[in-house]
Formats: C-alpha cells, sequence, structure tokens
C-alpha cells in the first residue's frame, strides 16, 4: 500500500468521521423528522372528506416517497449495521444497492454469524459501498466480497475488480476509490495488498487486527 504523511492520514480520518457524523444526523432526520411528518399526513388525508380516488392517489404517493425515504436514510448510516451487524447489513445493501442491479455479485462470510466491533464493520461497510459503487467485475464474471474471521484478524477482500484498475498508472497515482480505500485502511491501522491475475491487479485483500 502506498505510504502517506502521519499529517495527512490524520486530516483524512478526522474528515472521515465528520463525513460520518454527517450521515448519522441526515439518516436521522430524514428516519425522524421527515418520515413521520409523512405518516401525520398520511393519517389526515384518510380521515379528511376528499373524494377516494384523490385520497388514494396521495396516500400512494406518500407511501412511496416513506420509502424512498427509508431506503435513502439506510443507506447513509444503516440501522441494521448497528442493530444486526455487518453480514445482514451488507446483504441488504447488496440486494438494494441500485448500482448492483445489473452486476453480478457474491457475498461469502466465515462464520456466518461473524460479530465484529462497530468501528470495524462501519469502515467495512463503507468499503464495500465505495468498491460497489465504483468498482466493476470483467463482463461475464462475478464480483467477490469475502468476509472472514479469526482469533487474530479480521479480513475483506473483493475479487474480479478490473475496471478499479483500468489506469496503466493506477499504483503510482491512484483513482479516488483506491484512495479512500487507502485512507480508510490506514485509519485503522490495516493492511492493504493488491491481488494480481497473470501479472493484472484484479482485487483488493484487506486486514485488520482482531479487536474481538
Amino acid at each position: 500500500m502506498q505510504s502517506h504523511p502521519a499529517a495527512v492520514v490524520d486530516l483524512c480520518s478526522h474528515l472521515i468521521e465528520e463525513h460520518e457524523i454527517l450521515r448519522r444526523d441526515l439518516a436521522r432526520f430524514l428516519h425522524d423528522e421527515v418520515s413521520q411528518s409523512l405518516i401525520l399526513l398520511k393519517m389526515n388525508l384518510l380521515q379528511s372528506e376528499s373524494s377516494k380516488s384523490a385520497t388514494d392517489n396521495c396516500t400512494q404517493l406518500i407511501d412511496d416517497t416513506l420509502k424512498k425515504v427509508r431506503d435513502r436514510s439506510l443507506a447513509l448510516r444503516p440501522s441494521l449495521l448497528d442493530d444486526l451487524g455487518l453480514v445482514t447489513a451488507l446483504s441488504w445493501y447488496l440486494r438494494n444497492a441500485p448500482e448492483l442491479h445489473e452486476k453480478s455479485y457474491q457475498l461469502d462470510t466465515e462464520p456466518r454469524n461473524l460479530k465484529w466491533d462497530r468501528t470495524t464493520a462501519l469502515t467495512c461497510y463503507r468499503l464495500v459501498q465505495r468498491v460497489v459503487e465504483n468498482g466493476d467485475p470483467a463482463r461475464g464474471q462475478t464480483l467477490e466480497i469475502r468476509l472472514r474471521s479469526s482469533a487474530t484478524s479480521q479480513t475483506l477482500s473483493f475479487s474480479n475488480l478490473s475496471s478499479l484498475f483500468a489506469n496503466a498508472d493506477w499504483a503510482k497515482k491512484p483513482n479516488p476509490t483506491l484512495l479512500e480505500v487507502q485512507m480508510r485502511v490506514a485509519q485503522l491501522g490495516g493492511t492493504l495488498e493488491y491481488l494480481y491475475t497473470a501479472d493484472t491487479a484484479t482485487g483488493l485483500r484487506i486486514e485488520f487486527s482482531s479487536k474481538i
């Protein structure tokens, strides 16, 4: 992994933490304020004297909006991650991520009920989001995401991500996705290894010391 000055890593860590706070606050606002207001509006409409067709149209619009708010709120700061853990949160995200609708993917976890500390789990969730949003498998291949946990280490790896390494000079000038991966891994003191197939980089392997 490319090394970065300590001051740069500290600054990036601070920015990442601030970003997470903004995500959390916005998700809370969407869930607690906007959703509650829409629910109250729907209840008032149902009790009003409007025509049935008008009421039905309005309530359908509200239901659609509520679903979008819930989905966006979960994408910003998934309550599933805090409540049910990393595997459940990632499974939900991968099923619902718009950027995956035309991609083939596979999530493989061992053990299936692995439990990571909150900080590492959140970092890995963000890494998966970032890589999935910006990395494409080669035609006909499956994007493979693996989580492994042992008494000493926690590992996240991606396979078949050739698009992240399309630039011949990627090692010296990493694209924004790879740069963010490097910074997030460095923030937790982890290690990042690039995986190769026939001398071509096609994947990532990220390892953190186990805190469980």
